[in-house]
């Protein structure tokens, strides 16, 4: 997974205390569930891109990666099946 190494998850510096974390790319503190929300609601990356100087095309990309794995489907077995 390529955002392993671009995204980290930091304390939330604009929320009150007891500081919630958020994922951020590394180098900005703009959380990765914003700029997904951003692409999912009609901004295009160059958009982002032209709006927000700080982030890269890297940067968004490894958002998009790390919110798939979050949304990837995962099956747990269920312990004594359906009985």
């Amino acid at each position: 997974m390529k955002w392993r190494k671009s995204v980290a998850v930091r304390p939330d510096l604009d929320k009150p205390e007891p500081m919630p974390r958020t994922s951020v790319p590394e180098r900005t503190r703009m959380p990765v569930h914003q700029i997904v929300d951003l692409l999912a609601n009609g901004d295009s990356v160059e958009d982002l891109l032209a709006d927000y100087p700080h982030l890269s095309r890297e940067d968004i990309m490894a958002s998009l990666d790390y919110a798939a794995s979050l949304a990837e489907e995962q099956v747990a077995p269920i312990e004594g099946g359906l009985d």
